[in-house]
């Protein structure tokens, strides 16, 4: 199985930099099969203790050889999938606290799963795409991203992020975000 985390650190420069390298060598240390709600939550602990006042957003998903996808999440945009098949993009609803903050963890991290088939593309992004803003104000927001994503959904995942980054510069011509982060990646059958 591959392991993923795609995270938002809060603030800019050095801080958010030195929270993204606490979460990497913290996420290093923790054994790698455990589910994915149980890793946020060790995580989240490890975070904790360095009492560091910041926070993260992530999803973290895994997939395994045979198309199992394990998915959680902490205060961050849910992942999407895109199926092979041209049926509608899946998205996942729940979702723990950031990273970072509560060692108690009001609300908790949850592990959903969903089975891949070849040629399913999962997405994930920073939540930096979803509050991009035209020149109004307006919000890219996630109802654009997901009909983005379904227009685009039989383009390889380069090509996808390319034709999604597309979109967001239109709509936001004039306007301004915060940094935006993108991940496509296509299951493929293993014999």
């Amino acid at each position: 199985a591959v392991g993923v985390l795609v995270g938002d650190a809060t603030g800019h420069g050095l801080t958010a930099a030195f929270m993204t390298m606490l979460a990497q060598s913290s996420l290093d240390s923790i054994r790698g099969d455990l589910p994915t709600d149980a890793t946020l939550s060790r995580l989240n602990a490890l975070l904790c203790e360095r009492l560091t006042g910041r926070a993260m957003t992530a999803v973290f998903f895994r997939i395994s050889r045979c198309g199992a996808l394990s998915v959680s999440h902490a205060g961050h945009p849910s992942l999407v999938v895109l199926p092979a098949s041209g049926a509608a993009p899946v998205s996942f609803r729940n979702g723990g606290c950031a990273l970072g903050l509560f060692d108690d963890e009001p609300v908790p991290y949850v592990e959903e799963q969903y089975r891949l088939a070849p040629g399913d593309t999962v997405f994930a992004c920073t939540d930096g795409l979803l509050e991009w803003r035209d020149s109004a104000g307006a919000p890219f927001g996630e109802k654009r991203l997901l009909e983005t994503l379904a227009r685009h959904a039989r383009q390889a995942p380069d090509a996808l992020l390319d034709a999604t980054l597309s979109d967001l510069r239109r709509y936001g011509h004039g306007g301004r975000g915060d940094d935006v982060t993108l991940l496509a990646c296509r299951f493929c059958a293993t014999g």
